[in-house]
């Protein structure tokens, strides 16, 4: 399915004609054998009230909901092949396999367009009445948030520095699902 169609799904927050993901809606969407109701319902809303921090950086711009980019950008962590982030740090990165922020923030737009998730998305195209949308400029400025989020105080990352926030949002997604 398309990702628009995925978050339109799931996504349980309305305002006007947009819609976006609570952190339980987007912990569904990548969880979907945990969508149906659970015997400890109560314990899982405790976990969703306050996520562990790595998930919290589902919700790039902080607003307390996530919006169709950053759920887009999620998806892509997630999809990436090890071996390809490896490759692109190796082939564009420093010597050390290390990339500053412009470098890296090109190549992560890059592998985005290249992943499952990235080639089915159908930009400026309107599912239904939701408006379920966005433009290149939209995944730019969360892509620009993202970068911000992964760098902190750094001038270069390295394979080795993306793939352990990725592997933090693996085990707290597998905490979640099988807790």
């Amino acid at each position: 399915a398309p990702p628009e169609k995925i978050f339109e799904t799931f996504a349980t927050l309305k305002e006007g004609e947009k819609i976006f993901m609570t952190y339980e809606d987007f912990f569904y969407s990548l969880t979907p054998y945990s969508f149906h109701p659970h015997p400890e319902e109560e314990k899982l809303k405790k976990y969703f009230e306050n996520p562990p921090e790595i998930l919290q950086l589902a919700d790039i711009n902080k607003d307390g909901k996530i919006d169709f980019p950053e759920f887009v950008f999620f998806l892509t962590i997630l999809q990436l092949p090890e071996i390809e982030i490896l490759n692109v740090f190796r082939k564009k990165g420093t010597s050390e396999h290390k990339m500053d922020k412009s470098v890296f923030s090109d190549e992560f737009t890059n592998l985005r367009k290249q992943t499952l998730i990235g080639r089915k998305q159908q930009n400026k195209t309107f599912i239904d009445a939701r408006h379920t949308s966005a433009d290149e400029e939209d995944f730019q400025q969360c892509n620009k948030s993202l970068i911000e989020v992964l760098f902190k105080e750094k001038a270069e990352i390295s394979a080795e520095d993306f793939f352990t926030v990725k592997n933090e949002l693996i085990e707290a997604l597998w905490n979640y699902e099988f807790h």
